[in-house]
């Protein structure tokens, strides 16, 4: 992840890492995002600021919680049942 801007809040930095993520997997159908503590550990901050950048992706749509599963790229069909799960890799890019 490229350097950020003077006073840019972590949890900004955390959402566009993942925009990537999701930039990275569209076109895939539904993927599955890291966890709040593999990417806590990876980009080395702390939960709540990954829990912040996720709510936020998930206030805008384009993530969704599947509670004790995990966070996944929202795919544009309704129906979630049919849709194959892919998991993304982390880049070993750090914050």
């Amino acid at each position: 992840m490229g350097r950020a801007a003077p006073g840019e809040f972590a949890y900004r930095k955390v959402y566009r890492y993942l925009e990537a993520l999701i930039e990275q997997a569209a076109g895939v159908g539904t993927c599955r995002l890291p966890s709040l503590r593999e990417l806590s550990r990876r980009l080395r901050v702390s939960l709540a600021t990954v829990q912040s950048a996720y709510s936020l992706l998930e206030e805008e749509g384009r993530v969704h919680c599947l509670p004790r599963s995990g966070y996944y790229v929202q795919s544009g069909g309704k129906d979630q049942a049919a849709v194959s799960y892919t998991h993304l890799t982390l880049p070993t890019k750090r914050i």
